[in-house]
C-alpha cells in the first residue's frame, strides 16, 4: 500500500468514526425518547430489551440491548426495509471505540439526511404528534357516527321499523 492509499484510508476512518460518534448516540436518544419497547426478557445474568422507532423523519430505528451482563448491543437504522447502518457493541454503554460496523450503506446522501433528522427531531416529533392527534380525532368522529347509527337502528327496531 502506498502512502496515498494510507492517507485516503485514514481520512475515511476519521470520517466514519466522526459520523458514528454523532449518529449512534443520537439514534439511541431518539429511540429512548420517542420509541417504544417491543420486548423485554430478564433472566439471572441475561436481559434483552428490544425497542423501535418507526418512520421518524423517514428512518426507522431498532435496538436489541443488554443481551448479557457484559453487554451486547445492536443498533439498526433503516429506510423502508433497507438497512443503512447496523452497529454492534459488546460494551454495556455502547461506546463507539468498541463498536463493530456490521452494515454500512455506502451512499452518502442518507448520512446527510439522517443528520438533518437529528437536527430537526423536535419539529419532526411535533408533526408526528399532530398527525396522531388528527388521526385520533377522525377515529373518535367515526366512532361517534357509528354509535349514532347503532342507536338509530336500535330505536328503529324498537319501533318496528327495522328487523
Amino acid at each position: 500500500m502506498g502512502s496515498t492509499m494510507f492517507s485516503r484510508l485514514a481520512r475515511r476512518v476519521k470520517e466514519r468514526q466522526a459520523f458514528l460518534e454523532k449518529a449512534v448516540p443520537a439514534a439511541l436518544q431518539l429511540i429512548d425518547k420517542y420509541g417504544r419497547e417491543t420486548d423485554r426478557h430478564e433472566d439471572d445474568c441475561h436481559t434483552r430489551v428490544m425497542a423501535e422507532l418507526r418512520d421518524f423523519g423517514g428512518f426507522s430505528f431498532f435496538t436489541a440491548c443488554g443481551q448479557t451482563s457484559q453487554g451486547g448491543n445492536t443498533l439498526r437504522i433503516l429506510v423502508q426495509s433497507e438497512i443503512l447502518l447496523e452497529v454492534y457493541s459488546q460494551s454495556c454503554d455502547f461506546s463507539i471505540g468498541g463498536c463493530r460496523v456490521r452494515s454500512f450503506q455506502q451512499r452518502s446522501q442518507w448520512q446527510r439526511d439522517l443528520l438533518l433528522v437529528f437536527e430537526n427531531y423536535k419539529q419532526i416529533a411535533a408533526e408526528m404528534a399532530g398527525q396522531e392527534k388528527r388521526e385520533a380525532a377522525l377515529e373518535t368522529k367515526a366512532d361517534s357516527r357509528m354509535r349514532k347509527r347503532l342507536e338509530l337502528l336500535e330505536t328503529a327496531r324498537r319501533l318496528g321499523l327495522y328487523d
